[in-house]
């Protein structure tokens, strides 16, 4: 990571407010805030009847389907804790994909990021 750009990619930066971790990532000319709380995980596990059993491996073995639904829930939930609207689907998370390859791979080192700094709180 160069000055918060993943491999010279949109720039990404994580802001605190009220112990709420939220990171923003550039998508283009668009700035989207991203967070897996419980609530992220709460309707990415109701979108795709993933167990809560199944949630300690998530990344394991994950279709694609799967991978873009829950960097959805991640979108929507940063947009819920930012008090910002949120008017997308699995659809256009798709399609950011397609204006940033690297998309996938930076909302997972989000979402890394996000649950060992989680982890080491405990």
């Amino acid at each position: 990571m160069i000055r918060g750009r993943p491999l010279g990619g949109p720039f990404i930066t994580t802001t605190t407010k009220n112990n709420n971790m939220t990171t923003i990532i550039e998508i283009g000319e668009r700035k989207h805030p991203i967070r897996f709380g419980f609530n992220a995980l709460r309707e990415f596990s109701r979108m795709t009847g993933t167990t809560l059993a199944q949630l300690e491996n998530l990344g394991d073995d994950m279709t694609l389907d799967q991978a873009i639904t829950l960097m959805f829930c991640g979108f929507k939930d940063g947009a819920r804790k930012e008090k910002a609207p949120f008017r997308y689907d699995v659809a256009d998370v798709a399609d950011w994909i397609d204006e940033d390859e690297e998309l996938i791979e930076k909302a997972f080192a989000v979402f890394e990021e996000q649950f060992s700094s989680g982890s080491e709180k405990k």
